[in-house]
């Protein structure tokens, strides 16, 4: 979990891909809402592009939306949505690295 009033101000994720006819689309760090009308839209924190060589891919992200860390009113999660003709067990998330900011004066 991450700290209530953190300031994400980086995000890594490490991908793998050893197929061509599979590739990661849609990956990033997203929190959704939980406590209005809007429960269940996600909205983006940080995005990465489409997989797209094969092998160990490390992606990085510092121009991050809605940095600032809710959790009375947010769920946070990465996610990659698996895209192709051949969605096996080849592709997909390996790791991931959330870097912040903390302030004694946040509480």
């Amino acid at each position: 979990m991450l700290p209530n009033k953190a300031v994400v101000t980086k995000v890594q994720i490490t991908v793998h891909d050893s197929l061509l006819r599979a590739w990661l689309t849609g990956c990033g760090l997203y929190r959704v809402n939980e406590t209005t009308t809007n429960t269940g839209v996600a909205q983006e924190l940080a995005a990465f592009p489409e997989s797209s060589d094969t092998g160990d891919q490390r992606m990085v992200d510092t121009s991050i939306l809605n940095a600032t860390v809710d959790n009375t009113s947010y769920a946070y999660e990465i996610q990659c949505q698996i895209a192709g003709t051949d969605t096996s067990m080849y592709v997909g998330i390996y790791g991931a690295t959330v870097t912040y900011k903390i302030s004694s004066t946040n509480g």
